[in-house]
């Protein structure tokens, strides 16, 4: 049931970054099952709109927790990003507006 996150570099890495205290196996769990809830609330393959919503909101982190379940949570964060209407995509842009500004105002020796 779990081979696609063996097989998948995308998913191995999604699941260790999510790894807490080295429960592997509930990690997986959770990622298949957000997986499960993306597939379920889209049409689409879920694995494409991760790869998707992962290169659009990589460096910013999303701190808001709407959602039923843990697997339910990143799920909707991902389509989320995917549709355009995700909270995390404003704070990569205006962190990526600060380090702009910030840039400018350092000092050159």
């Amino acid at each position: 049931m779990l081979a696609p996150l063996a097989s998948d570099p995308l998913l191995h890495f999604l699941a260790s970054s999510l790894l807490n205290h080295g429960k592997r196996a509930r990690v997986d769990r959770i990622v298949f099952c957000a997986l499960l809830y993306i597939h379920a609330l889209t049409p689409a393959p879920p694995l494409p709109i991760l790869r998707h919503a992962l290169v659009t909101a990589s460096p910013a982190d999303n701190k808001n927790k709407s959602g039923k379940t843990v697997e339910e949570r990143p799920a909707r964060d991902i389509i989320a990003v995917v549709h355009g209407y995700s909270k995390t995509i404003t704070d990569k842009e205006q962190t990526h507006k600060r380090a702009m500004v910030n840039r400018g105002n350092a000092l050159v020796k």
